[in-house]
Parts: structure tokens; C-alpha cells; sequence
């Protein structure tokens, strides 16, 4: 009979950090190999925190902890590979069911049994052997979210013994089971004891232990007695276990004296053990794990599969990742589109005095063909047609008051002199022309400018009418120029696109990026909280899982899914808008890469932070709204006022998105200061960022252990 686990004077109190619960205080105990120890006591003793100090779930502040004859070391990682605890020597049956339910069974044992480092065709035996022993051998194929609590308990239970391993720990395995569920389970304990397995359960149910060979009470994080259950009763003269263990607290409580009670309680563990001289004890060896390189590689390999399968049977997440860009741009298209049509708009045009002075006009060599045709209640025909809604008002008083009261967006004003001060500028020089003509010879346009786009729109289609009845006026008045010439809008310099329309191309760029940062934000979040929640890291950590694999699986999973569906939002994003990218195609994705990685870290930042839903879809909601609008998601950062430029300078994604715009619109290469600098930008600050998040789901997974 070798020892497997020899624990001496442990103990182990929480942190404010990590939360309330119950410790342990100067344990001492030791569990062999083809042995069942059974730790006992009330809800909240220390059983579950003896446990997971067992399984190293928790690190010892004082005593000593050796498995296998190695005494561990969480900061010793060539003890944990010799001993293979945490990892494939151990099986951990925790109290909740810790299993995937968007798995199938046979999916579930097959990813346990890859992170326990078990060869694919052991693994398939294994899978039927222990479906067989556990009656779940018809639920191979099923889902695990449709199995009744009690086969969930059964399939958890085949998680921890899948690997056959030496030392098997359940805490608490037959909560909520029915009385013919629980006699399968002790069955099959005792079946395997008899494998040379060492085999600690922890239960509150005391007259079932009696089919362990040893007993460990425990109350208050104290060992009460450890010994045979025959042993128990005859020390305290009773006939069942429970008033065995009502008799042996009382006695506790009649001690005075804690550090008396201490020396007894220490005492008592000498005599209990089958070894007292603990320097004479002979530990069971463990089976080697060999080839840490591999092991760490595969067990990246199997997590980073398990969370593709989480997110490909999520179906928010589906929507989330490939409706809400899409989503997001064809709106932005149709409503941000270059079609403005019938646009509630007044017009006051004031009965006119046009100029008659023939005689001054042929001095000037001009020759109106038609006076009246230069009559201004013509101009309403050179606006295109359908782009505006007329009302026509007679003053200019009640247009005024209906933009106020919201029945127009704005109105076109033509005063009555405005005829005879357009020919009075014609035909006069400019020295002889008093303010006042100056000033009637313009066209007043009074608009609602809280709408940008629709101000935009106006502009455009109102210069251009203008435009067109300043040539129309040239072929009246016979003349090969005019003095004065309206505004006029050439071709772009970008893509050659005809201005005659208004256009937000790079406003929907912008915002097909930001939805895509903000979906893979929430994503990222949503999948650390859930496997958090699921509480299955508890069993990937008692598996061997580093708190590097856990990181670098979350990190590299949504980074490749998310990455994509950004990069071809963007494409079709232009080619909605009928352009196409100027720049290298290899620098944009790359650009877009390293965006979505920012946004993964954040995600999954705020999801162990704080582990709650809202809290992360209020930030990342936040984060997209500075992306548009304070770092040129939307609006260009050269159009910000100067004082808030510089600040915007300094935020994240300010540098990264105007490269981004510099290669999509412009075609710059990557050296130009423009690319280069947002490359630089976001590498440092995913550098910066990497290392804050590692350091936090460090923290998370600590607490996790608890």
C-alpha cells in the first residue's frame, strides 16, 4: 500500500481578492493508493478547499503538500511534468457538472481526453469502455444540453476517469442524485480501488461512506478524527456514522482551549495514520509526461477546437458576427446613400423689378434676347427635378416660421430686387456698385443645418441650379463670359466619380470597421464569460491547462473567425460604393488583423474584469461611438477643431483607421508616414494591451480556483 498524497500541517486561508470561503488549518493527512478516503462534514467545512489544494487548484500558504513523493510547487513546473498533477494523473470530478453542453458526448470525452494527452484510438476505447460502465452508451450521439440532470452527473463522472488516472478526486459527486444513481457510482469507485487508484471523495452524505476504507471528518477547516469507519463508531461507542459524528464535534466543543485543541487534533492524526513515522512512508510513483513542447501545443490545438465549436453552435454569435457589420453597412447605404429625393424645401421668389435702362446696356454691348426670360421665378426650373418638394410662399416671414415649426427644412429666398441688381452688376462697373446691389444680387438660402448630410445635399443641387441659370442668363444676354461665375464642382480627385450627387463613402467605411471592432468585442467578451461561467476552466486547469493556453486559444480563435467577416464587410462595403481599394490588399488586411486582435483583447479584457454581459456591451458600445466620432471612424480627424486634434492623436485607433484610409482611398504605401505610424501604433498598443489582459485572466483563473 504506496502513498499517493501526504499532506502535513497545511493551511490555507482566502483573500479579499479572492473571495469568502472556508480555508483549512493545520491539516494533516495522508491517502493511499487502492484506498477510498472520504472527506465528510457540513456544507462549508474546507472540504472543497482541501480539495482543490490536493489537485493544486490552490497554492498552500503554509505546510507542505507531496504527490507522489514530490512536494509541489505551483512555481515549479518540472514537478508538476514529473507527477502529472495537475494534468493526465489526476481525474477531478468538481462539484458542478463542468461540462460543454454544445457538445455531443462522444465530442465532450474525445476534447478531455486530447487535453489529458491520451492517443485518438486509446480515446475511442476508452470512450465506449466508460459509456458502457456509466449506461450512457445510447446518449453517445446526443447533445449534452438535452441529457436529465442525473446522466450529466454520470457523464461528468466518466470526464474524471476517462484517462484512467492514479489519483481521483470527486468533490461532492453524488449532490442531487437519486438513491439507484448513487449506489452506481460507489459500485464503480470500488471497482476501480481495486486498480491501484488512489480515490479522495468529499460529500456531506455520511452514512453512505461507509464503503470507504477510511474516514476524514472535518468541521470548520479542521480534521476532527481520520480513521476506518469501523474505527469511528468503536471510538465513539455508536452504531451509524451520523451520531458518530455529532459525538466527536461535541467533544470538540467542550475544548477551551483552540491550541489545545490543535495539539489533540494533531495528535489524533498521528495515531490515525497507518504510517505514523511520515519519513517511512512509501509513495506510489507516478506515470511519466514526457514531451512538454508537444503537450503544450496540442493542448492550444484542442482548446483553440473548442471554442470554434462553442462559437459555431452560438447563434447570437453567429448573428453578431455576420448580420450586425452587414447590417450595419446596408443601412448606412440606403440611408446614407447619394439618392436624396423629395425633400420638403420652401421657395419665396418676391415679385421683381428688372432693369430697363436698354440705352446703358448697349453701351455695356450687352443684348438681351428676352428681359423677362431673366426674370429669377425661372431658377426653380434649373433645380433637378424630384430632389426637392416646392411650397411656395409670397413672404418670406411665413417660411421662415414653418422651418421653425418643422414643416420645411429650409427655404430658398429671392428678394424683389433681385432681378434688377443681377443686370445692374452686369452692366455696371464694379466701382460704381453700392453695397446694396451687391447685396440684392444674391440668392439667400435659409436651411435647418442640424442635418450635415442634408445640408450637403442642398449645397450641392442649389450651386448647381445656381450655376446653370448664370450660364442660361450668358446665352440670353449674348455674352461669351460672365463677370462673376458660381461655384462650380469638378469630377473627384479620388476615384473620377461624377460630383453631382452627395456621397459618404468613407463615412460608411468607417462605420463597417467599427461595427465589426464592436462585434468582435462583444464576441470575444461573450465567449470568456461564458466558458467562465460554464465553469469548465476549473476542469482545464486540473487537466495540465496553463493559463497561457486558456489566453493564447481565446486570443488566436476569435482573431481568426472575427478577422474575416471585417475584411469582407470592408470589401463589400466598396463595392456597394461601386469603388475598390487603392492600396496594397495585403497591408489592408493586415491592418484589419491587427484591429480585430486590439478589439479581441479588449473583449475578453472586459469580460474577466468585471463578468458581466451588460457592463460589456455598454463599453464596447462606447468604444465604437469614440471610434466614429473621435477617432475618424466617421468624420476625418483633418476636419477636427485643433484642440481636440492632438488628443485624438494620442487614442488608439486614431493613427491605425487614417491608414487605413490611406490605403483604401488613396493608395499609399507602407512608407508613407500616414501608414507606417498607424502600423507602428497599433503594434505597441496590442503589445501594451496583451500584457494587461494575460495579467487579468491570471487574476480571473486565480479566483476561478476558489
Amino acid at each position: 500500500m504506496n502513498c499517493a498524497v501526504d499532506i502535513r500541517n497545511l493551511s490555507f486561508e482566502y483573500t479579499k481578492f479572492q473571495g469568502e470561503g472556508i480555508g483549512v488549518k493545520n491539516v494533516s493527512l495522508q491517502a493511499y493508493t487502492s484506498h477510498i478516503l472520504a472527506l465528510v462534514g457540513p456544507s462549508g467545512c474546507g472540504k472543497t478547499t482541501l480539495v482543490k489544494l490536493i489537485i493544486s487548484l490552490l497554492t498552500p500558504q503554509h505546510g507542505k503538500l507531496i504527490l507522489f513523493g514530490h512536494e509541489y510547487s505551483m512555481e515549479s513546473h518540472d514537478g508538476q511534468y514529473r507527477i502529472g498533477v495537475p494534468g493526465p494523473n489526476v481525474g477531478y470530478m468538481p462539484q458542478d457538472e463542468a461540462i460543454p453542453m454544445d457538445m455531443r458526448v462522444s465530442e465532450c470525452l474525445h476534447f478531455f481526453g486530447a487535453l489529458n494527452q491520451m492517443e485518438s484510438d486509446y480515446i475511442r476505447q476508452r470512450i465506449g469502455v466508460v459509456l458502457e460502465k456509466l449506461d450512457l452508451e445510447s446518449k453517445r450521439n446526443s447533445l449534452i444540453s438535452t441529457l436529465s440532470g442525473g446522466m450529466r452527473r454520470r457523464l461528468s463522472l466518466a470526464v474524471a476517469i476517462l484517462h484512467s488516472p492514479q489519483l481521483l478526486i470527486l468533490d461532492e459527486p453524488t449532490v442531487g442524485c437519486d438513491p439507484p444513481l448513487r449506489h452506481k457510482i460507489w459500485s464503480l469507485l470500488n471497482e476501480m480501488r481495486d486498480g491501484n487508484v488512489c480515490i479522495i471523495i468529499s460529500t456531506h452524505y455520511i452514512e453512505e461512506c461507509s464503503q470507504a476504507d477510511r474516514i476524514c471528518f472535518m468541521r470548520r477547516g479542521q480534521i476532527v478524527v481520520t480513521k476506518s469507519p469501523e474505527e469511528i463508531k468503536s471510538s465513539t461507542q455508536t452504531d451509524n456514522l451520523d451520531d458518530a459524528f455529532y459525538e466527536l464535534c461535541s467533544r470538540q466543543q467542550q475544548s477551551n482551549d483552540s491550541s489545545s485543541s490543535r495539539n489533540v487534533n494533531q495528535k489524533q492524526s498521528s495515531k490515525q495514520n497507518d504510517h505514523p513515522d511520515n519519513q517511512n512512508l512509501i509513495y506510489s510513483i507516478p506515470r511519466p509526461v514526457n514531451n512538454r513542447l508537444h503537450a503544450r501545443i496540442r493542448i492550444i490545438f484542442w482548446l483553440f477546437y473548442r471554442y470554434c465549436h462553442l462559437f459555431a453552435f452560438t447563434p447570437i454569435a453567429m448573428i453578431m458576427v455576420f448580420a450586425l457589420p452587414t447590417a450595419h453597412v446596408f443601412t448606412a447605404h440606403i440611408l446614407l446613400g447619394t439618392k436624396v429625393q423629395d425633400v420638403p424645401f420652401g421657395m419665396c421668389i418676391e415679385n421683381q423689378t428688372i432693369f430697363d435702362d436698354v440705352k446703358l446696356l448697349s453701351e455695356k454691348n450687352i443684348h438681351p434676347k428676352c428681359l423677362e426670360c431673366l426674370n429669377p421665378s425661372h431658377y426653380p426650373e434649373f433645380i433637378r427635378p424630384n430632389v426637392f418638394h416646392f411650397t411656395h410662399y409670397d413672404h418670406i416671414d411665413d417660411a421662415l416660421a414653418d422651418v421653425q415649426a418643422n414643416k420645411i427644412l429650409g427655404v430658398v429666398y429671392i428678394n424683389a430686387n433681385f432681378g434688377d441688381a443681377f443686370l445692374r452688376n452686369l452692366a455696371l462697373d464694379r466701382s460704381d456698385l453700392d453695397i446694396g446691389t451687391i447685396r440684392n444680387s444674391k440668392i439667400t438660402i435659409y436651411a435647418d443645418t442640424t442635418n450635415r448630410h442634408l445640408q450637403y445635399a442642398m449645397e450641392l443641387f442649389l450651386s448647381q441650379a445656381y450655376r446653370d441659370y448664370w450660364e442660361a442668363s450668358k446665352a440670353n444676354l449674348s455674352l461669351k463670359s460672365l463677370p462673376v461665375h458660381p461655384i462650380k464642382y469638378e469630377n473627384s480627385v479620388i476615384d473620377g466619380r461624377k460630383v453631382d450627387e452627395p456621397t459618404n463613402d468613407w463615412y460608411k467605411v468607417g462605420s463597417s470597421i467599427g461595427s465589426s471592432v464592436t462585434a468582435a468585442m462583444i464576441i470575444a467578451g461573450l465567449s470568456i464569460i461564458a466558458e467562465i461561467n460554464n465553469k469548465c476552466v476549473q476542469r482545464y486547469i486540473a487537466s495540465g491547462v496553463k493559463n497561457f493556453d486558456i489566453f493564447s486559444a481565446q486570443i488566436l480563435t476569435n482573431t481568426i473567425i472575427l478577422s474575416f467577416p471585417a475584411f469582407l464587410g470592408l470589401l463589400s462595403t466598396l463595392y456597394l460604393l461601386d469603388s475598390q481599394v487603392k492600396g496594397s490588399l495585403f497591408l489592408v488586411y493586415l491592418l484589419i488583423f491587427l484591429l480585430i486582435i486590439n478589439a479581441v483583447l479588449t473583449g475578453v479584457f472586459l469580460g474577466v474584469a468585471w463578468m458581466s454581459e451588460v457592463i460589456l456591451i455598454l463599453c464596447a458600445i462606447f468604444i465604437e461611438l469614440a471610434i466614429c466620432f473621435n477617432q475618424g471612424g466617421v468624420i476625418p480627424t483633418d476636419g477636427y477643431p485643433y484642440y481636440i486634434k492632438p488628443l485624438s492623436d494620442l487614442l488608439p485607433h486614431t493613427k491605425p483607421i487614417n491608414a487605413l484610409r490611406s490605403l483604401v482611398l488613396y493608395g499609399q504605401p507602407l512608407s508613407s508616414p500616414f501608414v507606417y505610424e498607424g502600423f507602428i501604433t497599433i503594434i505597441i498598443h496590442n503589445l501594451i494591451f496583451l500584457c494587461i489582459t494575460y495579467h487579468f485572466i491570471g487574476k480571473r483563473l486565480g479566483i476561478l480556483r476558489k
